[in-house]
């Protein structure tokens, strides 16, 4: 079953096209990773499905469905590159008031496991970007959904966060959830069943994380993050 279809996505910022004729499908229970360089255009199509940005063409469809908006909010997560808090709030504040929009039930043993528990009292604006990033992951990944969107999960995280998230990607999968996940770090790749490279705004291959195409994109030397 097909969980999420983009058709033709097609998106330019004043004369410059960022995505260009993209197409790709995400199945059930599958972690797809969408993989490419800065400014490749992995957030820009993120930011579309989200709704964030109006597409210059192209559809989506989501579940069968062309995508529509609330509505997807209650069985979509989507975790932005640098997600917004309330920055006058403290951490723990906006854990509370993110888990009633989240429909999560509140719980110290994750934000314990996040090392969390130390900034509780802080205001969001003085945390680190790793601490936020922290934050955002403990509500979406343990939020009750059929697709998860993450950009860039990994990034200013700590290889035992980094550890601690991909286990719970690997359990998300085990009970039969999707993930779209973007990167672009190889050592992100085992955790894929397909993937997609995108460069500059144009599928550079798609298919098994296993092809060798994926080893001559992290090796060529114009591919430096």
């Amino acid at each position: 079953m097909k969980i999420l279809e983009v058709i033709n996505l097609s998106k330019s910022f004043g004369r410059k096209k960022v995505i260009d004729e993209i197409s790709f499908e995400i199945f059930k229970n599958e972690v797809f990773g969408l993989i490419g360089k800065n400014a490749s255009g992995k957030s820009t199509i993120i930011n579309i499905i989200a709704g964030l940005y109006k597409k210059d063409k192209g559809k989506i469809y989501f579940m069968g469905k062309e995508i529509s908006y609330p509505e997807i909010f209650s069985m979509i997560c989507i975790l932005k590159e640098n997600p917004s808090f309330y920055s006058h709030l403290s951490l723990i504040e906006n854990y509370k008031i993110f888990s009633k929009i989240y429909g999560n039930k509140e719980s110290y043993e994750i934000l314990e496991k996040l090392k969390l528990t130390p900034f509780l009292k802080n205001k969001v604006s003085t945390l680190s970007q790793g601490t936020r990033q922290k934050l955002a992951l403990s509500l979406c990944l343990f939020s009750e959904r059929e697709l998860y969107i993450l950009d860039e999960p990994f990034e200013h995280l700590d290889p035992e966060t980094r550890n601690f998230i991909k286990n719970r990607i690997k359990e998300l999968k085990e009970n039969r959830k999707t993930l779209l996940i973007t990167t672009h770090r190889e050592e992100d790749v085992q955790l894929f069943d397909r993937v997609l490279i995108l460069e500059n705004g144009k599928i550079r291959f798609k298919g098994s994380k296993n092809d060798k195409e994926i080893r001559r994109f992290f090796c060529d030397s114009t591919n430096k993050f």
